[in-house]
C-alpha cells in the first residue's frame, strides 16, 4: 500500500506511514510486507510508520519504524508527536537533537509510549542538550540539603516526612511521570500501616506489641504536612530546576 510521507518544520527528515502484513509467498515462503494484496482490505495488516531519527553520537543512521496500529490516523498521531519532538531544538543545537534521538529510539525499542512535548521541551537546556532525567527519590534526597533558610524544626519535618513516606512511596518513579493518582496511593498504605500499628498494638504476643511501642498513626493534619513537603519540592523541580513543566495533576 502506498506510503503517506509528512515533514515538519526545520528541516526534520521525513516519515512516512503505511500498512504491511506477515503473509509469505507461498512458493518462496518470505513475507509480503507492503506489497500483500490483501492490504486494501480495511481489516487486513496493521498500520505502521517509519521515521529517519537523528544520527546517534558516532554518527550511526538510525532509521526506526513502529508496527502496531489498527489505523492510519493513530499511526500518523504517534509519527506527528515524534516530528514535533524533533522540532523542539533551536536551529543548530545538534547536541538537543542527538538526545531527542535517544529518547524517541529507546521508546520504540522498548515498546514504551513516546514522550510529550511539554516533558522533553522542559528538559532541553538553554545552551543544548537534555537534562538528566531523574526519579522522585533521588531529586528528594538532593532537593533538601539544597533549601536554604529553614528552622531546625521544618528541616527535620522534611527529613522525616521525606525519609519515611515520600521516598519509600513514591521514590521510584520518575518525576515527570508522577500524578496525583500516584499520591492517593501512598495515603492509602499509610492508611494501611495505620491499620497494622492498631493490630500489633492490641496483640496478646508482647513481642508484637513492642514493635510498635514508639510508633504513632499518621493522623490527617500530619498527611496534609507529608503532601505540602512534596508540593513544595514539586514547586522548586519547576521554577528553579526547570525539571518538570508543572507540578502533577
Amino acid at each position: 500500500m502506498r506510503s503517506k510521507k509528512t515533514e515538519a518544520a526545520k528541516g526534520v527528515p521525513l516519515g512516512s506511514t503505511y500498512k504491511r502484513c506477515s503473509c509469505r509467498d507461498p512458493r518462496t515462503r518470505r513475507e509480503l510486507g507492503k506489497s500483500c494484496p490483501k492490504l486494501a482490505r480495511s481489516d487486513h495488516g496493521p498500520w505502521a510508520y517509519s521515521i529517519e531519527l537523528p544520527e546517534d553520537d558516532d554518527g550511526e543512521r538510525r532509521p526506526r519504524r513502529r508496527i502496531s496500529f489498527e489505523t492510519e490516523a493513530a499511526a500518523q498521531k504517534e509519527l506527528d508527536l515524534i516530528l514535533s519532538l524533533l522540532a523542539i531544538p533551536k536551529q543548530g543545537d545538534t547536541k538537543s537533537l542527538t538526545r531527542i534521538g535517544d529518547l524517541i529510539a529507546e521508546a520504540i525499542r522498548t515498546k514504551q509510549p513516546i514522550p510529550d512535548v511539554d516533558t522533553v521541551r522542559a528538559r532541553v537546556r538553554p545552551k543544548g542538550g537534555l537534562r538528566d532525567r531523574v526519579k522522585f527519590g533521588a531529586y528528594l534526597l538532593g532537593w533538601l540539603p539544597g533549601r536554604k533558610g529553614l528552622s531546625r524544626n521544618t528541616r527535620r519535618s522534611y527529613e522525616s516526612h521525606i525519609r519515611l513516606y515520600l521516598v519509600p512511596c513514591l521514590g521510584d518513579i520518575w518525576l515527570d511521570e508522577l500524578e496525583r493518582g500516584d499520591f492517593k496511593l501512598m495515603f492509602e498504605r499509610i492508611e494501611e500501616f495505620n491499620d497494622r500499628i492498631e493490630e500489633m498494638r492490641n496483640s496478646r504476643d508482647p513481642e508484637q506489641r513492642a514493635l510498635v511501642r514508639y510508633r504513632r498513626p499518621v493522623g490527617i493534619a500530619s498527611m496534609h504536612r507529608i503532601m505540602a513537603t512534596a508540593r513544595k519540592a514539586l514547586n522548586d523541580a519547576v521554577h528553579i530546576d526547570g525539571l518538570i513543566p508543572s507540578t502533577p495533576r
